[in-house]
């Protein structure tokens, strides 16, 4: 047994999790406490610590972040700026989000035709290339968004305060302004570094809700918002025209208490909203991002009418189906946007893709050298990019999973039904329908039969009682077992569900096995 040693007044307890270095010989040194599995403070702790998100920042990127101050005069009105802080313009983000990098506003010119202003914070004035901001943030790849907190690329300085576009506070951006006729069609475009204030700090929810009637805005902001979603629905139009996949993804969110604790599970559902806000966000390539080529067939599937749960499980598999999207240092467009170009330009807060493109913005403005284009240096960046953002989205899926199943642990023998979305051999996996989290159903132990997967995989089908189970099927499950620690569920099917038959028919019950985790 060796002895365990650490600085800092902050000693692990009985029960807790850590991290430490063992040497040979001599005793091991504290690298990090995770903290105990039953407390929920320490989750976002162990999660971070599973993907290696680099949580600390530098002391010289925090000092480099704290130099920089509030927008003076000069930069403001510089003649390389347009100043745009008369225009009404306004961020639209989730109702908890923690930085604003976008903002939009619109105005009329006359004939039927609009200039739409795309406004992104202009991250790339303060973090310089090869500063220990941008190397930190480069290393960082992305933001990654826990259900306690950010992890975020930029430090707080920046990434909260001087880089977000907040309400009636001046701030340095980039912009694109496109003009549009009202059928959506683009006649020009054209980028600069303004200055902009963003008029209101809007929510999805609160944008629909004016747009539905029920929660008008003030006059101007009314008026800009409609124009926005009438240019919107006009882009969208010519989108699905040329082939574009509407898919839908819902998003599952933890609310939790200052202690970590989960309060409850939310499906967000997808708004008009947000397509307001996405149709404006196609930009010019740089750093592309490539995704799977679509087909006439999927557009149709997608439009069939289906029960909510059915609908999500559709989008779902559909999604799955398209290649993972990545980073490259070529174009290949975007055949699910029906785009033949595209990138990520419009977070240059929290990815690092987006800053880079912006600084290719900036040098075309300036028409600059163009510094970005060794292909080996791009490509190794677009790797690198890809392999972070995978990282924190896997530490975010991780992460909402286990609140969903500590919620789940306060509720062990409640009955709840769900839909099946997965199928092994062995059993189903099940989304429940309050709180969506995922469980399984040991189906072949449960029913005492061997059940068959058809050549589809949509089937599973029992050999002795013929009993099946399909995707999409629902079923009345009791929550039999929670293990946060392995991020286990085991799910039983109800009496009702044991004793169906063949074709649903009633049938014997047999004593159930043991059940079990994959």
């Amino acid at each position: 047994m060796r002895d365990l040693r650490w600085k800092g007044a902050h000693a692990p307890e009985d029960g807790d999790w850590i991290i430490a270095e063992i040497p040979w010989h001599g005793p091991a040194h504290l690298v990090e406490v995770l903290g105990a599995d039953d407390r929920a403070e320490w989750d976002d702790a162990a999660v971070a610590s599973q993907f290696r998100l680099r949580v600390a920042f530098p002391k010289n990127a925090l000092e480099e972040a704290a130099a920089w101050r509030e927008p003076e005069a000069r930069e403001l009105k510089s003649q390389n700026r347009e100043d745009r802080r008369d225009d009404v313009v306004v961020t639209i983000d989730p109702s908890d989000a923690r930085d604003h990098d976008d903002a939009l506003g619109v105005r009329a010119l006359g004939g039927g035709r609009h200039e739409v202003g795309v406004h992104i914070a202009d991250v790339g004035w303060y973090v310089r290339p090869g500063s220990a901001i941008d190397l930190e943030a480069r290393a960082r790849g992305t933001s990654c968004y826990l259900p306690g907190g950010a992890v975020p690329m930029l430090p707080e300085r920046l990434s909260g305060d001087l880089c977000s576009l907040r309400e009636g506070v001046d701030r340095l951006a980039l912009s694109v302004f496109a003009t549009l006729d009202n059928s959506g069609r683009l006649h020009e475009y054209r980028f600069a570094a303004t200055a902009i204030r963003s008029r209101a700090r809007l929510s999805y929810e609160r944008v629909q809700r004016a747009l539905d009637g029920a929660e008008p805005l003030g006059e101007a902001l009314q008026t800009s918002i409609s124009t926005l979603m009438r240019l919107a629905r006009a882009l969208r139009s010519r989108r699905l025209a040329v082939g574009a996949l509407q898919l839908e993804s819902v998003e599952v969110k933890a609310v939790v208490d200052e202690h970590g604790v989960p309060l409850r599970m939310e499906r967000r559902p997808h708004l008009e909203s947000h397509e307001l806000v996405e149709e404006f966000m196609l930009g010019l390539p740089r750093l592309p991002r490539q995704a799977d080529d679509p087909h006439r067939a999927l557009q149709a599937l997608l439009e069939v009418p289906l029960d909510p749960a059915k609908r999500r499980l559709v989008h779902r598999m559909v999604l799955r189906s398209l290649a993972r999207a990545r980073y490259l240092e070529r174009d290949l467009g975007h055949f699910g946007l029906a785009t033949r170009e595209y990138l990520h330009f419009t977070s240059p807060i929290r990815r690092y893709p987006d800053l880079h493109n912006h600084r290719r913005v900036r040098e075309w403005i300036a028409r600059a050298r163009d510094q970005a284009w060794d292909p080996h240096e791009t490509a190794a960046l677009a790797a690198e990019c890809s392999g972070r953002e995978q990282d924190a989205t896997d530490a975010e899926r991780e992460a909402t999973r286990v609140k969903g199943l500590r919620l789940l642990e306060g509720r062990l023998g409640e009955r709840l039904s769900g839909s099946i979305t997965g199928l092994v051999p062995r059993g189903c996996f099940v989304e429940l329908d309050d709180p969506p989290v995922d469980g399984f159903i040991a189906v072949g132990d449960q029913l005492d039969d061997r059940f068959e997967l058809d050549a589809a995989g949509v089937r599973l089908v029992g050999q002795r009682t013929r009993r099946r189970f399909t995707l999409g099927d629902t079923v009345q499950v009791t929550v039999a077992r929670v293990d946060v620690p392995a991020r286990e569920c085991d799910l039983a099917l109800e009496q009702d569900e044991t004793r169906r038959g063949r074709h649903g028919k009633p049938g014997v019950r047999r004593p159930a096995r043991r059940q079990g985790w994959l």
